[in-house]
């Protein structure tokens, strides 16, 4: 008796990876020079410690200590929030008084005219500039509150591919 696999004859389609937008140097400029400063804060801060929009908004003094801050973070939808310990920000200076991102209480939508632009590519953006200057793939995995080194590795994709600082 010969069993055949009914799956034989089935073709895997294949899946088109695309390659993710990055902004470059002069887009960030560009981008600066819109911007009050509050908003500039908010920018700086997200572009330097590769945040999530929504883990920068929900940051409150409480969670900024002299050298790291303490972000809390939902692992999955209606879960309890998660600590994350990183260095404290240098554009993070000064003292704060309840959320250090007050003109916000949701999505900031001042850039929403930029065709690519994206909050997201900000973090994309600095996990390849950590990246490119030798952080260990672990500490930007833990930086950016992954728990799957495969997710981080995504992120890294485009490494070769754009260039982000002048040489």
């Amino acid at each position: 008796m010969t069993i055949k696999n009914p799956c034989q004859r089935l073709e895997f389609y294949p899946i088109d990876i695309k390659l993710k937008y990055i902004p470059s140097d002069e887009e960030i400029a560009v981008v600066r020079g819109k911007l009050s400063p509050s908003q500039l804060l908010l920018f700086d801060f997200v572009e330097e410690t590769g945040f999530r929009i929504m883990e920068a908004i929900r940051l409150t003094h409480k969670d900024i200590e002299n050298t790291f801050i303490i972000l809390y973070t939902r692992k999955a939808k209606n879960s309890n929030l998660t600590p994350r310990i990183i260095p404290r920000p240098q554009c993070l200076t000064g003292n704060f008084i309840d959320r250090v991102f007050k003109e916000w209480n949701a999505y900031p939508r001042f850039l929403e005219d930029l065709a690519d632009w994206n909050w997201h590519n900000l973090r994309h953006r600095r996990a390849s500039i950590w990246a490119n200057n030798n952080m260990p793939i672990f500490e930007i995995m833990s930086r950016l509150g992954h728990t799957n080194m495969a997710t981080t590795m995504r992120y890294l994709q485009l490494l070769g591919f754009t260039k982000l600082s002048p040489t």
